[in-house]
């Protein structure tokens, strides 16, 4: 699958990747209020949280659009249903069978993206066939190929199994954006909300 791209979504990931993310600020609410009591939940949740607080940050500072459309739970497509939960989960509707997750879905300057949020120590967890449901449940939807985004911490995945399927990703035009923050600093802070 080829992603699609356009310069203002380029510019928003280099300004993602740059922008000072103020943990405190972005988290405490959450943090504080939230039920969660499995930290893997609790730190995917919050980096969640971290990146979109972020992206409608950024969206005020640019001249092209940043939106966060709403996809109501309920809404079909030709092949899929969506249901919204904390994160728009996508099913097919001949077997009722999920397909996956989005973390974030934006539309930049018009182009609908699908933005995946990962905080663990594996580049790509789920499987292949699961994300490919996903974005094309978003494609139908939208009636537009989306563009593609894995946002990461800025450790180095160095195993060459995930240096590879970073590779093919970039290679068929998704982006990625590392945080200026590394998993392990990004899991003790919430952590240490979480048990405190």
């Amino acid at each position: 699958m080829k992603f699609p791209t356009n310069k203002s979504l380029d510019d928003l990931c280099k300004r993602l990747e740059n922008y000072e993310i103020d943990l405190d600020r972005f988290l405490a609410a959450y943090l504080q209020d939230s039920q969660e009591t499995d930290l893997n939940n609790l730190v995917g949740r919050s980096a969640e949280i971290v990146v979109e607080t972020a992206i409608r940050n950024i969206s005020d500072s640019v001249t092209y659009p940043i939106e966060f459309p709403l996809i109501n739970g309920g809404l079909e497509t030709e092949h899929y249903r969506f249901s919204k939960n904390d994160d728009l989960i996508v099913y097919r509707k001949d077997s009722g069978r999920i397909m996956g997750h989005a973390d974030i879905v934006i539309k930049v300057d018009g182009l609908p993206a699908m933005v995946e949020v990962k905080t663990d120590r594996k580049l790509l967890r789920s499987q292949k066939s699961f994300r490919g449901g996903v974005l094309n449940a978003l494609r139908e939807y939208f009636s537009h190929e989306p563009a593609y985004v894995l946002v990461i911490p800025n450790d180095d995945y160095s195993s060459w199994e995930n240096r590879q399927k970073a590779n093919d990703l970039m290679i068929n035009g998704a982006k990625i954006v590392h945080l200026p923050i590394s998993r392990n600093e990004f899991r003790q802070y919430v952590a240490n909300r979480m048990y405190s």
